[in-house]
């Protein structure tokens, strides 16, 4: 835990205080390793933000 709030101090002293993402996401699945794929790059994006205090994640659905 130490070093999670390590990270956020250093985040906020770098001015990075808001994570600040566009997550792009398909408008349909058609195979479950395309949803571990997603589940797989979500997780990836919560170990992200654990160092900001505020996010701003945006959605975008691709065709």
């Amino acid at each position: 835990m130490q070093r999670v709030e390590a990270e956020k101090e250093k985040a906020r002293r770098e001015g990075k205080e808001k994570f600040i993402e566009a997550f792009k996401i398909p408008s349909s699945l058609t195979a479950s390793d395309q949803l571990d794929d997603l589940i797989l790059r979500l997780h990836e994006l919560k170990k992200q933000m654990i160092y900001y205090n505020k996010i701003e994640i945006s959605l975008k659905i691709e065709e």
